[in-house]
């Protein structure tokens, strides 16, 4: 494949992901009642104050896979001398808001993650497209406040998830190299039995005794439930490849100036500030499409940097 039809996949995955979230929006803030999870999800989070963009693509928590990685397309678009520069700056804002508005904390240690990953890879370039996005969050923070949700990191139930989730990655010698198997502890036949059991509207807080503990319908933890499920042989497979990303991004190597390379690092800069989300929420079986997406993230991010 030429690095012309690397880009130009990257740019129509990044505006296809853009329609999707703008649809997203339009059902959380403006027609809320057609939203699919009206039924049986509250409107406004309490300690939000406004409807998470959520829908059937990816909830609230899991979008952020993709839509950090769009954020960073956007900007090494906007940075690069063959775009409609125009364009990208307004795609770069509206992924930003689109990040806030899923009400997730993971999703702002992401931000602050790809702040510093990009300025790193980029240096300077990256350093004059983020100033602007920074004042205007700081000034969007002091013009409506700083939710209640976003001051506290504090969740009882997912450290009582993440308790359970290690008492069986430790639980015996074959747990710690082979794991315990898929479904382990977060089965989706749990899901249906407390469907039924509880009705739509409450299942999905409903928490499952295990023999290691209490857990979530989630583990809430893609790093944690790899180790749980396949263990170490087969954690070895994630970390490495996170791993590689990473050090592929941030090394230093021929002069960077190439549109191909600092559109592909910013893509890659996107990817890798979602790993800390990966230690929040998990994105493996509740939300495939936006695994599909991300690894086309990374990989067309991969080969865009081998351009140089």
């Amino acid at each position: 494949l030429s690095n012309d039809y690397r880009r130009n996949l990257a740019r129509l995955t990044t505006i296809l992901v853009g329609g999707i979230i703008l649809v997203y929006i339009l059902l959380s803030f403006i027609f809320p009642g057609w939203r699919p999870s009206y039924s049986y999800s509250d409107l406004v989070t309490p300690t939000l104050g406004f409807i998470r963009v959520h829908g059937p693509l990816g909830t609230s928590t899991t979008l952020n896979f993709i839509l950090v990685p769009a954020l960073g397309l956007s900007i090494g678009s906007l940075l690069s001398r063959q775009s409609v520069r125009w364009w990208w700056a307004g795609s770069r804002l509206f992924f930003l808001v689109a990040v806030i508005s899923t009400g997730s904390r993971g999703g702002l240690i992401c931000l602050a993650v790809f702040a510093f990953t990009l300025t790193v890879a980029l240096g300077l370039r990256s350093f004059l497209v983020l100033v602007p996005i920074t004042m205007l969050f700081v000034m969007a923070i002091i013009l409506i406040g700083i939710p209640e949700r976003f001051r506290s990191f504090e969740d009882e139930s997912r450290s009582a998830t993440y308790a359970t989730a290690w008492r069986g990655f430790t639980s015996s010698p074959q747990a710690v190299v082979f794991g315990l198997g898929h479904g382990a502890l977060y089965s989706r036949l749990h899901d249906e039995a407390m469907r039924q059991a509880h009705g739509e509207r409450r299942w999905y807080l409903i928490s499952e005794k295990t023999t290691f503990g209490e857990t979530l319908r989630s583990s809430h933890t893609a790093l944690m439930r790899t180790l749980v499920e396949t263990g170490v042989f087969g954690g070895i497979f994630l970390y490495g490849m996170l791993a590689v990303m990473a050090f592929h991004l941030l090394r230093r190597g021929l002069p960077e100036f190439r549109s191909y390379v600092i559109e592909g690092k910013a893509l890659m800069a996107g990817c890798v500030a979602v790993i800390p989300n990966m230690a929040l929420d998990e994105f493996f079986v509740g939300a495939p499409w936006v695994l599909l997406i991300w690894i086309l993230y990374a990989v067309l991010g991969a080969e865009l940097i081998r351009a140089r």
